[in-house]
């Protein structure tokens, strides 16, 4: 019954998009030369990643969609962007010549699936009179027409001080990406009007410049007596996740002893847990619910 009520909601979701490449490849061993890794490729996947992710995620679990966001020309974003589900509305508000859609590649080793290295492809989002004015205007449009509003910030400058100020007027639930490339400034704390928020454990400490022991008891003991803002989770990885809401501090274990791949996991505990959020459910329900579903 839960679950069916997300097919009423319409959600506004705002945030930059990825494209998650994945190489598969077979590593045969050690180049006669140099300590590499030789590998021989088999084939090349390409996802939608990040906000397009995060749409699909929404999509998926029934709520029709208004994603602001921005687009460029390379075919394999059109390629990813022509697969996404009909109830979600592609709302680009660049111009052609100030974007560029990160890609981010993943070489991989079949068949075990281990990640053997990591590439950024991206430039920062370069904001115009035109594409600010585009944004507003559909910020402000579309969160009348929707019943939430959600923010997903990976740190590529498409959401900067202006447009923070600017969404912090709305009520909206918000996740902010802090990654090795952005881990120095793109901190939940930017958002300062949010209703609801999720990180993990290292971008919670960062934010908070704490240094805490990585001990599960300590950290939600520590929530417990310490933490002054309400309604917001923290995300464990394998050892689940923690949620304050309305004073009260639930820790929720996870319910998965193997994943193939965790990305995006942190992305779909976000979705759901929003939405249900939103249902204004028991703290306990929200915890399970979005541990199952990061977990799947």
């Amino acid at each position: 019954e839960i679950l069916a009520k997300f097919k009423k909601l319409t959600v506004c979701l705002i945030g930059d998009p990825i494209i998650d490449k994945y190489i598969f490849s077979s590593v045969e061993g050690i180049a006669s030369k140099s300590p590499t890794l030789a590998s021989v490729f088999q084939n090349e996947e390409n996802y939608a990643g990040g906000a397009l992710a995060v749409a699909c995620m929404l999509s998926s679990l029934g709520s029709n969609v208004n994603l602001i966001y921005y687009s460029d020309t390379n075919k394999i974003t059109k390629d990813v962007e022509k697969k996404l589900n009909k109830n979600i509305n592609l709302l680009p508000v660049n111009n052609k010549d100030n974007a560029f859609v990160p890609v981010i590649e993943r070489i991989v080793n079949i068949p075990r699936y281990e990640k053997l290295h990591q590439m950024y492809y991206f430039k920062n989002f370069l904001h115009n009179k035109l594409s600010i004015n585009k944004f507003k205007k559909q910020v402000n449009k579309f969160y009348k027409k929707s019943d939430l509003m959600l923010v997903i910030d990976f740190g590529f400058n498409f959401l900067d001080a202006n447009l923070i100020k600017f969404i912090n007027n709305f009520n909206f639930s918000v996740n902010v990406h802090s990654n090795s490339i952005n881990k120095n400034f793109n901190n939940a704390s930017k958002y300062k009007k949010s209703i609801y928020s999720t990180l993990n454990m290292s971008e919670y400490l960062s934010d908070r410049r704490l240094q805490i022991e990585n001990n599960t008891n300590y950290f939600f003991e520590y929530i417990k007596k310490n933490e002054k803002k309400d309604n917001f989770s923290v995300t464990l990885g394998k050892k689940g996740s923690i949620l304050k809401r309305n004073g009260k501090v639930i820790y929720c274990p996870s319910f998965f002893s193997y994943t193939k791949d965790t990305t995006g996991s942190g992305d779909a505990y976000f979705a759901i847990t929003a939405l249900l959020n939103n249902l204004n459910l028991e703290p306990d329900l929200i915890a399970f619910l979005g541990n199952v579903y990061a977990g799947l």
